[in-house]
Parts: C-alpha cells; sequence; structure tokens
C-alpha cells in the first residue's frame, strides 16, 4: 500500500488491539475462565491509592532515564549534519539495551562491522565504531542501576528512585551532554558521554541509599504489608462469598 513506516506502526497498533480482543472473548466466554467472572464489586477498588502510590513513582523512575536518552536523541538533530547524529545516537541506544535480551558477546570481534546491523551507511558504521567504547561503558552502568533499581521498588522507594533520576539525567546529564556536543564540538559522542555520565551519578545514589539501609527494619514492614494486602483479599473473598 505503500505506507511505509506509517503503515508498520498502523500494522503494530493494529496487532496489539487484536491481541486485547481475542484474549477478551477468551476470559469473557471461555469455560476455563468461568470462576473469574464475578459480579462487580466496589471491593474491586480496595487498595488502588496504594496501588498507584506504588505505581506512579515506579514508572516515572523508567520514564525519566528512557526520556534523557531520547531527548539527547533529539537534541542531536540540532547538529550541522543532523542525519549522521540522530543515526548513531539511534543506533547506540538500540545496541545498548540489547544486553536486556540477549547474552554478552561477539562484541569486540564485530565492534566495526556492528553498525552494518542497522544501516549500510559506511560514514554512519565508522562513527558507531568510534563509538562502541562508549556503549559499552554504558552497558556496565546501566547493569549496576537497573539491579540497584529494582532493590529500590521493591523496597518501596519509587518516589526516591524517581528524584534520583530526575536529578541524574536532567541535572546532570543532559547538561553535561549538551555542553560536551555543542560547546565542546564531541557531536554524538558528548551527548552519549552525557548518558553515560547520568547512569554514574544514578548509580552512585542508588548504591548509597541502598548501602544506608536498614534491612531488618524493611523486612518488618515487607511482613506488615502482606499481613495488610491478606487482610483485603480475605474480606474481597468473603463478599463474594456472600454475595
Amino acid at each position: 500500500m505503500g505506507l511505509g513506516h506509517v503503515g508498520a506502526a498502523i500494522s503494530f497498533s493494529f496487532g496489539t488491539w487484536l491481541n486485547v480482543m481475542i484474549l477478551f472473548f477468551f476470559v469473557k466466554y471461555s469455560s476455563v475462565c468461568e470462576k473469574t467472572r464475578v459480579p462487580f464489586s466496589k471491593k474491586a477498588f480496595l487498595g488502588i491509592k496504594e496501588f498507584f502510590g506504588l505505581a506512579v513513582p515506579s514508572a516515572a523512575m523508567v520514564c525519566l532515564k528512557w526520556w534523557a536518552c531520547e531527548l539527547l536523541v533529539l537534541l542531536a538533530g540540532l547538529f550541522q549534519d543532523p542525519k549522521l547524529e540522530t543515526s548513531v545516537l539511534s543506533i547506540c541506544l538500540t545496541i545498548s539495551t540489547l544486553h536486556f535480551t540477549i547474552s554478552y558477546g561477539l562484541g569486540a570481534a564485530t565492534r566495526n562491522v556492528l553498525g552494518y546491523a542497522y544501516t549500510h551507511d559506511s560514514e554512519v558504521v565508522h562513527y558507531v565504531a568510534v563509538m562502541t567504547p562508549f556503549i559499552c561503558a554504558s552497558i556496565f552502568t546501566d547493569s549496576l542501576q537497573a539491579v540497584l533499581s529494582g532493590v529500590a521498588r521493591g523496597s518501596g522507594w519509587q518516589h526516591v528512585g524517581a528524584y534520583v533520576n530526575l536529578g541524574a539525567f536532567y541535572l546532570v546529564g543532559v547538561p553535561i551532554g549538551v555542553v560536551l556536543g555543542f560547546i565542546a564540538h564531541f557531536r554524538a559522542k558528548g551527548l552519549w558521554i552525557g548518558i553515560v555520565a547520568g547512569s554514574i551519578v544514578q548509580t552512585i545514589f542508588l548504591s548509597i541509599i541502598t548501602a544506608l539501609t536498614n534491612w531488618k527494619k524493611q523486612a518488618m514492614m515487607a511482613r506488615e504489608r502482606i499481613f495488610d494486602a491478606t487482610s483485603s483479599d480475605e474480606s474481597v473473598t468473603d463478599h463474594m462469598n456472600n454475595a
């Protein structure tokens, strides 16, 4: 149909909604899910305030990090050769997230040809090869912060993590990237160094918070939350049985 990238976006959206509809009809009409279809009750909203109290800051932790990365990609469009700079940063951002889905390896052996997985432009590929050491640094810091962020979310410190990410990336990372990229003329390399700097600051602060935590107190708080959740579940179950 000649829709190009717009067609790809439409196809992805259609597939996602088709999945939603299939799951909806399966839950509604399948005998397997028969016992899950209960009358609507206000009890379903028990604990919704506590849920959003954790969910919103948790989402902010993730979004603030990725928005900072996307912001620097957009800033790359202000350089003298925006096509080259944005292409390189986009590829670097994609490569830096691969360690979340596949194992490490082949990095050193494929450094000079790695960019060809995403483009056939030799200039972009050469630029990506130059950026590879900085991508490796980003992967290393991301691995540390991923674990520490998981500790923060698991301990209910989502709001603390959101503030840490806000300061690390928007008060440190992005400004450093802008200075190195536009003033020091490091271009995309400078912007990426800003991302790495933000990740390092994020990792340092989360490490300090984790190291200074009273884990015995955290265990007691977790136990209390489990008891509260159990009490709420029993209340909902009693209401369903009475209905």
